[in-house]
């Protein structure tokens, strides 16, 4: 059995960002080990479904993919490969191409990626098409119950969170004042509680987090408003590209230069 082995272990969308990389290492015959970090390994393995990942924790590896694992620099044999993703997209290591500076981090895992296998079609590839989310219709129940939500009242859905605790940062959102609004706050168990919510919703207003890659995935009609990241005066993103690599074309986009 050929064995691909996959290190970009947390991050939601950068792992919605990677299935057709995966999908492509399947058609060449490679079963793909994915290992997730253990904080999130529960939750990707419960709510996610791919066409060819095979979801591990990290925790759980041992022997030569343990030894490969810990390498910064990938591996390319006949029955086996490695793809540190993570690490060829980070300028502070020197597995990281000068030739891709100035590129987005998830642009240069599709580069990097086809300059090993010139065969893949990056222009071809939707990540929409390699995962899907698997519901769990109580859960979501329980989540509207819990902010009010009903079938009869619009609302509006919004989040301005961004970053992971205990570095929150917020942006501020300005939102009409005659329709419901329901706040992400920071009690939501589970992220894709809120799928429920967004097939509801009138619209949906939030900082570009892992709840734009949900919406994506979700059965939506509504009105779709994406916001730059912003700390202090600056965007950590200074234009549309990076948004527009990743999702559909019928977002608002607020902020981004």
């Amino acid at each position: 059995m050929k064995t691909a082995l996959i290190r970009q272990p947390a991050g939601l969308g950068d792992i919605f960002w990677l299935q057709p990389l995966v999908d492509d290492m399947a058609s060449r015959g490679f079963e793909v080990i994915y290992p997730v970090c253990d904080h999130y390994y529960d939750m990707v393995a419960n709510y996610i479904k791919t066409n060819n990942s095979n979801f591990v924790s990290e925790s759980s590896l041992e022997g030569k993919l343990l030894e490969a694992y810990q390498q910064t620099e990938e591996i390319i044999e006949d029955d086996f490969e490695y793809h540190p993703f993570d690490c060829v997209s980070d300028h502070r290591l020197s597995s990281f191409n000068p030739e891709y500076r100035g590129l987005n981090v998830m642009d240069i895992k599709y580069t990097h990626y086809h300059k090993l296998n010139p065969d893949f079609d990056r222009d071809a590839a939707d990540w929409r098409k390699s995962t899907t989310i698997i519901r769990d219709r109580d859960r979501e129940q329980k989540y509207e119950e819990s902010r009010n939500i009903s079938d009869n009242e619009e609302f509006i859905w919004v989040n301005r969170v961004f970053g992971t605790p205990p570095d929150m940062a917020f942006r501020d959102i300005e939102l009409p004042d005659n329709i419901q609004i329901v706040e992400n706050n920071m009690l939501l168990e589970n992220i894709f509680d809120v799928c429920g919510a967004f097939e509801k919703a009138k619209a949906i207003h939030t900082v570009e987090t892992c709840f734009c890659w949900i919406a994506e995935l979700v059965n939506t009609k509504a009105e779709l408003h994406l916001y730059s990241r912003k700390l202090g005066n600056k965007n950590q993103f200074n234009n549309n590209d990076y948004v527009d690599l990743i999702y559909r074309g019928d977002w608002t986009k607020h902020g981004c230069l």
